[in-house]
């Protein structure tokens, strides 16, 4: 079973590996431009500029930009939960839900979380 802070790193690698690919895969642009140019085959030279362009729609700046901000907003919220992680200490409570009933809870001292079951 993952902890918070096992799954919360995972997600962090996770957007920073995207972020690395999508940089990387934009400086890639240039090469593909060259090499659907040279590419001696009928069928993809008739598509070649439509080939590039979905290509390049898809790399464009605002696209790119958008992707990225919205990826950087939330590695920030995943940093911020990675450097506020608590180490729950669990109390078992009772609480009356009604004059004859009570109801068992269980929520962390520090945090005051519930634990979800």
């Amino acid at each position: 079973m993952s902890t918070e802070k096992e799954i919360l790193l995972s997600i962090d690698k996770l957007i920073d590996d995207l972020l690395n690919n999508i940089y990387s895969s934009k400086s890639n642009i240039t090469y593909v431009k060259r090499a659907i140019n040279v590419l001696d085959n009928n069928y993809f030279i008739e598509d070649k500029d439509d080939v590039y362009s979905q290509l390049v729609n898809i790399f464009d700046s605002v696209t790119v930009s958008d992707l990225t901000r919205i990826m950087t907003d939330y590695k920030n919220i995943v940093e911020h939960k990675l450097n506020n992680i608590c180490n729950h200490e669990w109390i078992d409570d009772h609480i009356d839900i009604g004059p004859d009933n009570s109801q068992t809870i269980t929520y962390c001292r520090l945090c005051e979380v519930s634990k979800k079951y």
